[in-house]
Protein backbone atom coordinates (compact mmCIF):
# COMPACT_ATOMS: atom_id res chain seq x y z
CA UNK A 1 0.00 0.00 0.00
CA UNK A 2 1.03 3.16 -0.66
CA UNK A 3 1.21 5.73 1.98
CA UNK A 4 -0.28 9.12 2.13
CA UNK A 5 -1.33 12.18 4.73
CA UNK A 6 -4.28 12.59 6.16
CA UNK A 7 -3.50 16.45 6.92
CA UNK A 8 -3.79 17.75 3.60
CA UNK A 9 -3.88 16.78 -0.07
CA UNK A 10 -3.65 13.31 1.19
CA UNK A 11 -5.18 10.83 -1.36
CA UNK A 12 -5.70 7.36 -0.35
CA UNK A 13 -7.98 4.25 0.05
CA UNK A 14 -11.21 2.60 1.85
CA UNK A 15 -12.61 -0.47 3.34
CA UNK A 16 -15.85 -1.49 5.73
CA UNK A 17 -19.30 -2.78 5.44
CA UNK A 18 -22.88 -1.36 5.24
CA UNK A 19 -27.05 -1.20 5.31
CA UNK A 20 -30.73 -2.47 4.24
CA UNK A 21 -34.07 -1.28 3.12
CA UNK A 22 -37.61 -1.51 3.86
CA UNK A 23 -38.96 -4.19 6.07
CA UNK A 24 -35.88 -5.88 6.94
CA UNK A 25 -34.80 -2.11 7.76
CA UNK A 26 -35.93 -2.68 11.17
CA UNK A 27 -34.84 -6.20 11.50
CA UNK A 28 -31.07 -5.18 10.79
CA UNK A 29 -30.88 -2.16 12.27
CA UNK A 30 -30.39 -0.05 8.95
CA UNK A 31 -32.90 2.77 7.83
CA UNK A 32 -32.02 5.51 5.39
CA UNK A 33 -31.86 9.10 7.10
CA UNK A 34 -35.30 10.85 7.89
CA UNK A 35 -37.08 11.83 4.93
CA UNK A 36 -35.24 9.63 2.63
CA UNK A 37 -36.92 7.87 -0.64
CA UNK A 38 -35.81 4.58 -1.84
CA UNK A 39 -33.33 4.60 -3.76
CA UNK A 40 -33.43 2.78 -7.83
CA UNK A 41 -31.42 0.04 -6.71
CA UNK A 42 -33.45 -0.65 -3.44
CA UNK A 43 -36.10 -1.11 -6.02
CA UNK A 44 -34.81 -3.67 -7.90
CA UNK A 45 -33.90 -6.88 -7.12
CA UNK A 46 -30.59 -7.06 -5.68
CA UNK A 47 -31.95 -6.47 -2.47
CA UNK A 48 -32.97 -9.49 -0.79
CA UNK A 49 -36.72 -9.78 0.18
CA UNK A 50 -36.18 -12.01 3.22
CA UNK A 51 -33.12 -11.82 5.44
CA UNK A 52 -29.86 -9.61 5.50
CA UNK A 53 -26.78 -11.28 4.76
CA UNK A 54 -26.31 -9.66 1.68
CA UNK A 55 -25.48 -6.75 3.75
CA UNK A 56 -22.60 -8.59 5.45
CA UNK A 57 -20.88 -9.15 1.80
CA UNK A 58 -18.65 -6.99 -0.34
CA UNK A 59 -19.72 -8.23 -3.08
CA UNK A 60 -23.14 -6.44 -2.88
CA UNK A 61 -21.60 -3.34 -1.51
CA UNK A 62 -19.22 -3.11 -4.71
CA UNK A 63 -22.30 -3.46 -7.01
CA UNK A 64 -24.50 -1.48 -5.19
CA UNK A 65 -22.03 1.50 -5.49
CA UNK A 66 -21.26 0.67 -9.14
CA UNK A 67 -24.84 1.98 -9.48
CA UNK A 68 -26.17 3.98 -6.92
CA UNK A 69 -25.01 7.99 -6.84
CA UNK A 70 -25.59 8.78 -2.78
CA UNK A 71 -27.81 8.05 -0.02
CA UNK A 72 -27.86 8.61 3.56
CA UNK A 73 -28.29 5.84 6.31
CA UNK A 74 -30.20 6.03 9.60
CA UNK A 75 -29.42 10.14 10.01
CA UNK A 76 -28.06 13.12 8.26
CA UNK A 77 -25.10 14.93 9.42
CA UNK A 78 -27.20 17.91 11.00
CA UNK A 79 -29.30 15.43 13.25
CA UNK A 80 -25.79 14.51 14.67
CA UNK A 81 -23.52 17.33 14.09
CA UNK A 82 -24.24 18.89 18.20
CA UNK A 83 -22.89 15.45 19.27
CA UNK A 84 -19.70 15.70 17.26
CA UNK A 85 -18.82 19.04 17.75
CA UNK A 86 -18.96 18.28 21.40
CA UNK A 87 -17.44 15.23 21.09
CA UNK A 88 -14.45 16.51 18.60
CA UNK A 89 -14.46 20.60 20.11
CA UNK A 90 -10.81 21.13 17.86
CA UNK A 91 -11.88 21.61 14.06
CA UNK A 92 -8.20 20.42 13.32
CA UNK A 93 -8.73 17.28 14.89
CA UNK A 94 -7.88 14.07 12.79
CA UNK A 95 -11.14 12.57 11.81
CA UNK A 96 -11.76 8.71 10.55
CA UNK A 97 -14.42 7.82 8.76
CA UNK A 98 -15.05 3.90 9.07
CA UNK A 99 -17.67 2.22 6.51
CA UNK A 100 -18.40 5.87 4.79
CA UNK A 101 -20.26 4.30 1.45
CA UNK A 102 -21.59 7.42 -0.46
CA UNK A 103 -23.00 9.34 2.34
CA UNK A 104 -22.00 12.95 2.44
CA UNK A 105 -21.11 13.13 6.05
CA UNK A 106 -17.41 13.67 4.28
CA UNK A 107 -17.89 16.69 2.81
CA UNK A 108 -21.02 17.71 5.61
CA UNK A 109 -17.68 17.55 8.09
CA UNK A 110 -15.27 19.80 5.74
CA UNK A 111 -18.51 22.30 5.57
CA UNK A 112 -18.59 22.48 9.29
CA UNK A 113 -14.68 23.25 9.18
CA UNK A 114 -13.33 20.07 9.98
CA UNK A 115 -9.86 20.21 7.87
CA UNK A 116 -8.15 16.65 8.57
CA UNK A 117 -10.52 14.20 7.37
CA UNK A 118 -10.14 10.88 6.18
CA UNK A 119 -12.99 8.81 4.98
CA UNK A 120 -12.72 4.98 4.39
CA UNK A 121 -14.62 1.90 3.35
CA UNK A 122 -13.42 -2.02 1.72
CA UNK A 123 -15.46 -0.83 -1.08
CA UNK A 124 -12.62 0.41 -3.69
CA UNK A 125 -15.83 1.10 -6.11
CA UNK A 126 -17.48 3.61 -3.95
CA UNK A 127 -14.04 5.41 -2.82
CA UNK A 128 -13.40 5.96 -6.41
CA UNK A 129 -16.29 7.06 -7.04
CA UNK A 130 -16.59 9.53 -3.92
CA UNK A 131 -13.14 11.35 -4.37
CA UNK A 132 -14.24 11.96 -7.72
CA UNK A 133 -17.84 13.39 -6.70
CA UNK A 134 -15.51 15.29 -3.50
CA UNK A 135 -13.04 17.10 -5.85
CA UNK A 136 -16.18 17.78 -8.55
CA UNK A 137 -17.61 19.26 -5.74
CA UNK A 138 -14.55 21.45 -4.93
CA UNK A 139 -13.17 19.41 -1.94
CA UNK A 140 -10.20 18.54 -3.59
CA UNK A 141 -7.13 17.95 -0.95
CA UNK A 142 -9.53 18.71 2.11
CA UNK A 143 -10.65 15.13 2.68
CA UNK A 144 -8.59 12.10 2.43
CA UNK A 145 -9.82 9.17 0.76
CA UNK A 146 -8.77 5.48 1.76
CA UNK A 147 -9.41 1.43 1.33
CA UNK A 148 -9.69 -0.03 4.48
CA UNK A 149 -11.43 -2.75 6.16
CA UNK A 150 -13.12 -1.01 9.39
CA UNK A 151 -11.91 -4.78 10.90
CA UNK A 152 -8.33 -4.99 9.99
CA UNK A 153 -7.21 -1.29 9.70
CA UNK A 154 -3.64 -0.37 7.49
CA UNK A 155 -3.41 2.35 9.36
CA UNK A 156 -0.65 3.69 12.03
CA UNK A 157 -1.58 3.45 15.48
CA UNK A 158 -2.26 6.85 17.67
CA UNK A 159 -2.72 8.08 14.30
CA UNK A 160 -6.61 10.06 14.97
CA UNK A 161 -8.31 11.69 17.22
CA UNK A 162 -11.21 10.77 16.30
CA UNK A 163 -13.17 7.86 14.75
CA UNK A 164 -16.63 7.89 13.60
CA UNK A 165 -18.79 5.06 12.60
CA UNK A 166 -22.76 5.58 10.84
CA UNK A 167 -24.45 2.56 10.51
CA UNK A 168 -20.81 0.26 9.30
CA UNK A 169 -20.89 -1.88 12.26
CA UNK A 170 -24.96 -2.51 11.91
CA UNK A 171 -23.98 -3.67 8.50
CA UNK A 172 -21.00 -6.03 9.69
CA UNK A 173 -23.60 -7.52 12.16
CA UNK A 174 -26.54 -7.42 9.63
CA UNK A 175 -27.12 -11.13 9.90
CA UNK A 176 -27.67 -11.28 13.31
CA UNK A 177 -28.78 -14.12 15.36
CA UNK A 178 -29.58 -13.90 19.33
CA UNK A 179 -29.80 -10.00 19.57
CA UNK A 180 -30.08 -11.23 23.50
CA UNK A 181 -27.01 -13.43 23.39
CA UNK A 182 -25.20 -12.93 20.02
CA UNK A 183 -23.10 -15.64 18.54
CA UNK A 184 -19.25 -15.84 18.99
CA UNK A 185 -18.87 -14.73 15.67
CA UNK A 186 -20.37 -11.88 15.21
CA UNK A 187 -18.70 -11.05 18.55
CA UNK A 188 -15.74 -12.12 16.99
CA UNK A 189 -16.00 -9.52 14.28
CA UNK A 190 -17.27 -6.28 16.67
CA UNK A 191 -14.00 -7.47 18.74
CA UNK A 192 -12.38 -6.86 16.31
CA UNK A 193 -13.44 -3.23 15.18
CA UNK A 194 -13.65 -2.21 18.53
CA UNK A 195 -9.55 -3.57 18.77
CA UNK A 196 -8.64 -1.44 15.76
CA UNK A 197 -10.55 1.84 16.40
CA UNK A 198 -9.08 1.52 20.08
CA UNK A 199 -5.78 0.59 18.00
CA UNK A 200 -5.77 4.02 15.59
CA UNK A 201 -6.97 6.45 17.94
CA UNK A 202 -4.27 8.68 20.72
CA UNK A 203 -5.08 8.16 24.49
CA UNK A 204 -7.83 9.88 25.42
CA UNK A 205 -9.48 9.49 21.71
CA UNK A 206 -13.34 9.33 20.78
CA UNK A 207 -15.26 6.52 19.08
CA UNK A 208 -18.67 7.77 18.04
CA UNK A 209 -20.88 5.63 16.30
CA UNK A 210 -24.32 6.64 14.92
CA UNK A 211 -26.74 3.09 14.97
CA UNK A 212 -30.16 1.69 15.02
CA UNK A 213 -28.74 -0.52 18.19
CA UNK A 214 -30.19 0.07 21.77
CA UNK A 215 -27.76 0.91 24.28
CA UNK A 216 -28.64 -2.77 26.01
CA UNK A 217 -27.33 -4.59 22.80
CA UNK A 218 -24.65 -2.35 21.55
CA UNK A 219 -23.07 -2.46 24.93
CA UNK A 220 -22.30 -6.19 24.73
CA UNK A 221 -20.05 -5.61 21.59
CA UNK A 222 -18.44 -2.10 23.01
CA UNK A 223 -18.74 -2.15 26.21
CA UNK A 224 -17.97 -6.49 27.11
CA UNK A 225 -18.18 -7.61 30.69
CA UNK A 226 -14.73 -8.97 30.07
CA UNK A 227 -12.52 -6.17 30.48
CA UNK A 228 -9.17 -7.71 28.88
CA UNK A 229 -11.31 -7.46 25.72
CA UNK A 230 -12.85 -3.57 26.92
CA UNK A 231 -11.37 -1.21 24.84
CA UNK A 232 -13.01 1.89 25.60
CA UNK A 233 -12.85 3.56 28.87
CA UNK A 234 -16.20 5.38 29.06
CA UNK A 235 -19.58 5.78 26.96
CA UNK A 236 -22.09 7.99 26.63
CA UNK A 237 -25.47 7.66 25.20
CA UNK A 238 -27.01 10.36 22.96
CA UNK A 239 -30.85 9.94 21.21
CA UNK A 240 -30.95 11.21 17.64
CA UNK A 241 -34.86 11.97 17.48
CA UNK A 242 -35.75 11.00 13.67
CA UNK A 243 -36.80 8.34 11.64
CA UNK A 244 -37.13 5.24 13.83
CA UNK A 245 -35.24 6.90 16.78
CA UNK A 246 -31.25 6.11 16.23
CA UNK A 247 -28.48 6.72 18.85
CA UNK A 248 -25.34 8.04 18.95
CA UNK A 249 -22.91 6.75 21.48
CA UNK A 250 -19.58 7.75 22.66
CA UNK A 251 -16.37 6.36 23.58
CA UNK A 252 -13.28 7.14 24.83
CA UNK A 253 -9.80 5.41 24.99
CA UNK A 254 -7.43 5.47 28.04
CA UNK A 255 -6.84 9.31 28.87
CA UNK A 256 -3.03 10.09 28.27
CA UNK A 257 -2.30 10.71 31.86
CA UNK A 258 -4.22 7.19 33.03
CA UNK A 259 -2.16 6.07 30.30
CA UNK A 260 1.05 7.10 31.86
CA UNK A 261 0.76 5.90 34.85
CA UNK A 262 -0.24 2.60 33.82
CA UNK A 263 2.84 2.19 31.92
CA UNK A 264 4.93 3.56 34.93
CA UNK A 265 3.12 0.70 36.95
CA UNK A 266 3.95 -2.12 35.01
CA UNK A 267 0.40 -2.72 33.63
CA UNK A 268 -0.81 -2.94 30.17
CA UNK A 269 -2.41 0.42 28.18
CA UNK A 270 -2.92 1.78 25.01
CA UNK A 271 -0.42 4.18 24.54
CA UNK A 272 0.72 6.36 21.53
CA UNK A 273 2.55 9.60 20.07
CA UNK A 274 -0.59 12.63 19.52
CA UNK A 275 1.45 14.99 17.58
CA UNK A 276 2.25 15.04 14.06
CA UNK A 277 -0.35 14.21 10.90
CA UNK A 278 -2.23 11.50 10.93
CA UNK A 279 -0.86 8.65 8.65
CA UNK A 280 -2.76 7.19 6.01
CA UNK A 281 -2.00 3.87 3.94
CA UNK A 282 -3.88 3.66 0.59
CA UNK A 283 -5.14 0.11 -1.22
CA UNK A 284 -5.61 -2.74 0.49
Amino acid sequence: MAPASAAGAADVQPRAPRYSRTVPRRRCGIAPAAGATRTAFEAGTLIPRVGSAAYTTHEYWERRFAEEESYEWLAAYRDVASVVRAAVPDKAARVLLVGTGNSSLPMDLADDGYSRVVATDYSAVVIQRMRERAVAGGYGDRIGWAVQDMRALTLSPSSFDAVIDKAGMDALLADGGDTWSPPPALLAQAQSVADEVARVLVPGGVFIQITFSQPHFRRLYLMPKDESKRRFVSWERHDIPVGLGYFAYVLRTVAPSAAAAVASSGGAGEAGSAGGAASVDGGR
